[in-house]
């Protein structure tokens, strides 16, 4: 891998892990409206359910270009 595509993988790298820290700070919104009795379970149960994949997704996705 040359300097460019490094610098490519790593941009891209940071963008999916500012997405998902975002995604996280709105599952936590969102949990919070929950456990106070507002907001909709089955809409927290979809997004905690994407968050899993997302991370998941990535974990995989560092595991193979640490290669």
């Amino acid at each position: 891998m040359d300097a460019t595509n490094a610098i490519t993988e790593l941009t891209a790298t940071e963008q999916r892990i500012i997405k998902i820290k975002s995604d996280i700070d709105q599952f936590d919104e969102l949990l919070k409206s929950v456990t106070s009795g507002y907001g909709d379970k089955d809409s927290l149960n979809e997004k905690y359910h994407n968050l899993i994949l997302s991370t998941k997704d990535l974990s995989s996705y560092l595991a193979v270009i640490q290669k």
